[in-house]
């Protein structure tokens, strides 16, 4: 199991948009080390094939600074690398912890009704 925390930018577990350790997804590497400019210092980071390779994440998304994130991530309708959080897909079973701000902009019609528990 993961928890990952989210940024409004999209970056998850510290792997930011269009940055070189998220390009690497599907390259098999384990970790990579960064230092990037967004982040509050430098940082470790497994890499989104590992984050996928458990069977159970937990993406972390409230707040309404999160909420166009959380539409974004969840529509699937973003760049290949521009939305880490939207990349996320555990073995098993991926779930957002989020509250009624973080998902402000999400619309639940779009999804079957087992995919969104309110």
């Amino acid at each position: 199991m993961m928890l990952l925390g989210t940024g409004g930018d999209g970056h998850c577990g510290c792997l930011f948009p269009d940055s070189a350790e998220i390009k690497v997804t599907g390259a098999g590497k384990i970790v990579v080390a960064g230092n990037d400019d967004r982040a509050d210092g430098d940082f470790v980071a497994v890499t989104m094939d590992v984050m996928c390779a458990s069977k159970t994440v937990i993406v972390s998304a409230a707040g309404s600074g999160r909420a166009s994130m959380v539409a974004k991530a969840l529509s699937g309708e973003f760049g290949q690398y521009d939305c880490p959080a939207g990349m996320v897909e555990a073995q098993e079973e991926t779930l957002w912890f989020t509250d009624k701000e973080g998902v402000a902009e999400f619309d639940a019609d779009e999804f079957e009704d087992d995919e969104v528990e309110a």
